[in-house]
């Protein structure tokens, strides 16, 4: 009983707290010990992945990739085809984040062709998410990297509009922060205020601090890039609301997107040191996905 108890408020706290908090990684850390006496197989595979994210998210990204690959292989034999989503999912997550774009890509199209065939897409929330929609967004970044911008808009659109068929918040707020990225790399800025704005609204009607941060530094970004440099406060208040949630995935991307918008309203000596810091996180991390930017 407490097991899926912990389970539960582990995916309540990814919506509240973040990826990253120490309330989430607790409540899986939990879950794990439990489950390990279980003889359980499912919730077992449920608590890795919850662990895997929690490590990816706060900046351990070899060991997250590791632990999802503790539930890939648990799954080998048949399996549950709910755990093989995830275990797709959190795979393409750390190999994006590590720079291998082209097999995180290929994780996403497993974890999509296993996504498409279920008619329970719902089914698939049991760790705070629907890790369906995470792999169809890295799909979309993965394809931006590989030299493909128009299918990576074409995937970001699809995310956004199943998130919108399923009525469903959390992943709105995930799929918007998808195409604005999207947008943000393509230099569509206009487009990257407008779908930012819908991510802040998604972020503060619900309460996803993560999201709403997010939100609010990429919006502020377009805006500076438009002629606002004004918005740079607001930036950085969107970075300050995204680091109390101890997230440091990503924060490579964020730190280039930092510098390039410092950059253009003149500041150049505040971007050389969000280059700086981007790097450094990368090299502490092992996200070398924004390397070649940052550099």
């Amino acid at each position: 009983l407490e097991l899926i108890l912990q389970l539960a408020l582990g995916a309540s706290l990814t919506a509240v707290r973040g990826y990253a908090h120490p309330e989430r990684r607790e409540a899986y850390e939990r879950a794990l010990a439990l489950a390990e006496s279980a003889q359980d197989p499912t919730l077992l595979g449920r608590a890795l992945i919850g662990v895997s994210i929690s490590e990816c998210t706060s900046g351990a990204v070899e060991r997250a990739r590791v632990t999802a690959m503790r539930v890939l292989d648990s799954c080998n034999n048949g399996g549950d085809p709910e755990l093989k989503l995830h275990a797709y999912s959190q795979l393409a997550l750390a190999k994006y984040y590590q720079g291998r774009f082209q097999t995180a890509l290929n994780h996403c199209e497993e974890a999509i062709r296993i996504y498409g065939r279920s008619k329970h897409h719902r089914a698939f929330y049991s760790i705070g998410d629907n890790t369906g929609f995470s792999a169809m967004g890295i799909a979309a970044w993965s394809l931006w990297h590989l030299g493909c911008p128009d299918r990576a808009l074409a995937r970001a659109l699809e995310t956004y509009e199943l998130a919108q068929h399923f009525e469903d918040p959390f992943g709105l707020a995930f799929s918007t922060t998808v195409l604005s990225t999207v947008h943000w790399f393509r230099g569509e800025f206009e487009a990257q205020q407008r779908v930012a704005a819908m991510q802040i609204d998604v972020g503060q009607q619900y309460g996803f601090p993560l999201w709403l941060g997010l939100g609010r530094a990429i919006h502020a970004a377009a805006r500076v890039a438009l002629g606002e440099p004004s918005a740079i406060s607001e930036l950085m208040e969107g970075v300050a609301i995204m680091a109390d949630t101890g997230t440091q995935a990503g924060a490579p991307m964020l730190f280039a997107m930092v510098a390039a918008t410092q950059a253009s309203a003149g500041l150049d000596e505040a971007a050389l040191g969000s280059i700086g810091v981007g790097l450094a996180v990368s090299e502490n991390t092992g996200q070398g996905f924004q390397d070649a930017e940052l550099l």
